[in-house]
């Protein structure tokens, strides 16, 4: 296993990765199946950026294996093989795009999110999603609602933290009845220990930009997501990530601690 987190990986290997290792989790389908079938070494999968991909034919051959049959998802998955001028940035507009943030999310160890302008769709109500203005509901359109939570179970290792602007718990998005109910999912889930919510009190001044990291297990690396419209995915070296990092560092630091964060909530 790989653990040099900072050890440079295209953007686009590292998405196709977590995609998946996530398909795989949900088909019950093992690497060792996957590389049985395709014929290819899957170290490409777990350490994104040693090893060459499959070509653009195995990729299609793997993915209704693994549930994905529809051509244009295929294709979209084929996209992300292509070299690119820098690999360490690429923006995904390709039909799909939110299924595959939505894997990276659930495949990610860990998770650090920033949210200064609406609570982020993984921690989402369906009601919540549905009052969204036209202009914040056109960020989230294409991306699947599953049937359960999207955070993992309370047993699994995955750490997510959430920082949110107070300003974003307040009725004005979304009607009282439904920003109360939005409120106690958030509770519910601070109180089942699945996430780790801090809150920027509106008096701090402080207005971050809407960031994801997301730290995958299989090989330590970092992948950032600027979760505004359609992601701009950024992964690579320390001096690439540096500034990303930074600003999610001071968002936790700039935030009230836990409890605080709790009586804010209330």
């Amino acid at each position: 296993m790989n653990t040099h987190a900072d050890a440079p990986a295209p953007a686009p290997h590292l998405l196709l990765s977590a995609y998946l290792h996530t398909l795989c989790a949900e088909r019950n389908v093992s690497l060792n199946d996957l590389a049985a079938s395709s014929g290819h070494d899957t170290r490409w999968i777990t350490e994104p950026g040693s090893q060459p991909p499959p070509q653009h034919d195995q990729l299609a051959a793997l993915l209704p294996l693994l549930g994905v049959s529809d051509p244009v998802l295929i294709h979209s998955a084929q996209a992300l093989l292509i070299p690119s001028a820098h690999p360490h940035r690429m923006i995904d507009t390709a039909p799909g795009w939110g299924e595959r943030l939505d894997a990276c999310q659930r495949a990610a160890r860990s998770l650090r999110i920033c949210a200064p302008l609406m609570v982020p769709g993984i921690v989402q109500t369906a009601a919540y999603a549905e009052a969204l203005s036209p202009p914040l509901r056109r960020r989230t359109a294409e991306r699947p609602r599953p049937p359960r939570p999207r955070l993992l179970a309370a047993e699994h290792a995955q750490h997510v933290t959430v920082v949110l602007d107070e300003v974003v718990l307040c009725p004005g998005i979304a009607s009282a009845e439904v920003m109360a109910e939005q409120v106690t999912h958030l509770q519910q889930m601070v109180e089942d220990e699945r996430m780790d919510l801090r809150i920027l009190p509106r008096h701090t001044g402080f207005l971050p930009r809407a960031l994801c990291e997301m730290t995958f297990p299989h090989h330590g690396r970092r992948l950032y997501a600027d979760d505004e419209g359609h992601p701009l995915y950024v992964s690579g070296p320390a001096s690439v990530c540096a500034s990303l990092r930074q600003i999610l560092d001071n968002a936790v630091a700039d935030a009230a601690p836990a409890d605080a964060s709790r009586d804010l909530l209330q």
